[in-house]
């Protein structure tokens, strides 16, 4: 009997997890409204040949990529980025801290 049971009871759980969920009307909604909102231009498709382009002409852009992969430093500073020396001509920084006089 106890077989029984537990066959049955298994047969039955099983048929439970097989039934269909129900998916509300406005199921992910949310997410499209959050796209929507994050797009900037949604025609952009349909006026791809009115708009002006922005961002990089081609030649440049493949300067830039070429220089990138290369790995040459870009400028005529080799100082790291935040370092605390003086600008050339301008006075020395003290390191001591200034006091007050009366």
């Amino acid at each position: 009997m106890k077989i029984i049971l537990s066959v049955g009871s298994l047969v039955l759980l099983a048929v439970a997890g097989c039934s269909a969920g129900v998916v509300d009307d406005d199921y992910g909604d949310s997410v499209r409204n959050m796209v929507q909102k994050q797009t900037y231009n949604p025609n952009a498709e349909a006026q791809a040949s009115v708009l002006p382009k922005e961002g990089l002409m081609g030649d440049k852009a493949a300067a830039a990529m070429k220089t990138y992969r290369s790995g040459t430093p870009l400028g005529p500073s080799t100082e790291p980025v935040g370092s605390l020396t003086s600008p050339a001509g301008a006075a020395p920084m003290s390191s001591s801290a200034p006091t007050a006089s009366r």
